[in-house]
């Protein structure tokens, strides 16, 4: 489903800007020989469900890095001011209207540069499971439910941006912010475990805090 949207994206870019590269990977360090757009996916997290007692569909938000890469800075420029103007007027479009963390071109090592975040909505239909049959009487157990905070740092303690934190037995995971910043709300409270992955690797780590946000680092993804 996420290939359907980053198709939207790219048609969308063409529509406004003709014949122009799009590629959805990061921000390139190098020159490129053709004007380029990148469209990529920094994160995807779910959003609000609507009220109503009907099981709705999946509703997500991902968040899109846009830049330009083009033989001069002005033409680069103009490419994305004029998707910049166009974005707004997009319905289901919102430009995030806050700064853009330094640490996020470092992640990517490459010099800042002007770029947009825009955040786009995404919808999955998923069958509702038929109930079981209830053979035997209810048993109801309560369970304190809280919520845990805390930051991925990878080598040289620079965060990280999009590793997974999975809560491991239940389906409860969070992607880090460009700041590697996340919150797990809704957990239960006697959590000992977490899972965090990226780049393809995994670790293992300690979720007991004494109430206070993990820091969490991670140092086996040098190349």
């Amino acid at each position: 489903m996420i290939e359907h949207v980053d198709q939207r994206m790219a048609d969308w870019v063409v529509s406004q800007l003709g014949d122009i590269v799009v590629d959805h990977g990061p921000p390139a360090a190098s020159e490129v020989s053709e004007a380029t757009i990148q469209l990529y996916l920094m994160d995807l997290f779910p959003a609000p469900a609507p009220p109503g007692g009907a099981r709705p569909p999946q509703r997500w938000t991902l968040r899109y890095l846009v830049t330009s890469t083009a033989s001069s800075i002005s033409l680069s420029h103009g490419l994305l001011g004029k998707l910049a103007t166009a974005a707004l007027e997009v319905a289901d479009f919102e430009v995030q209207g806050e700064p853009i963390s330094p640490h996020l071109w470092l992640a990517f090592g490459v010099a800042p540069r002007p770029a947009l975040i825009l955040r786009v909505p995404m919808t999955h239909e998923t069958p509702r499971p038929r109930a079981p049959s209830v053979r035997q009487p209810l048993e109801l157990t309560s369970r304190t439910m809280g919520r845990l905070e805390g930051v991925v740092l990878g080598p040289g303690d620079y965060p990280l941006v999009g590793a997974r934190v999975t809560v491991p037995g239940l389906d409860k995971f969070v992607l880090t912010d460009p700041n590697g910043k996340f919150t797990l709300a809704g957990v239960p409270a006697d959590v000992r475990r977490l899972r965090v992955e990226c780049k393809g690797k995994g670790l293992d780590v300690d979720a007991r805090s004494g109430g206070e946000p993990l820091v969490i680092r991670y140092q086996t993804l040098e190349d």
